[in-house]
């Protein structure tokens, strides 16, 4: 839930490539996955997103479009019922 949560803030995203993760943010366009377990990792793509602002927003942007056009709840709505429904 964090991660939806980061992403609609419009944060970049840093995390774990664990279940439930890993298929929001495998796309590529919302941030970065690093290996379990291995802080350093963790701390080289926290560093990657600090040092390039530009890296950072391409990652906030495409979190946000991401939620968008995939999680709406209109979007969420049709999938459930066939239809949208307000």
């Amino acid at each position: 839930m964090a991660v939806f949560e980061a992403m609609s803030c419009g944060f970049p995203v840093v995390a774990a490539y664990v279940l439930g993760v890993r298929e929001v943010l495998a796309t590529g366009k919302c941030g970065l996955l690093v290996p379990p377990n291995l802080p350093a990792e963790m701390a080289r793509a926290i560093e990657r997103i600090l040092d390039n602002p530009e890296f950072a927003r391409h990652f906030a942007t495409g979190g946000s479009v991401y939620l968008g056009d995939d999680y709406s709840l209109r979007i969420q709505r049709r999938r459930r019922y066939g239809f949208i429904c307000f």
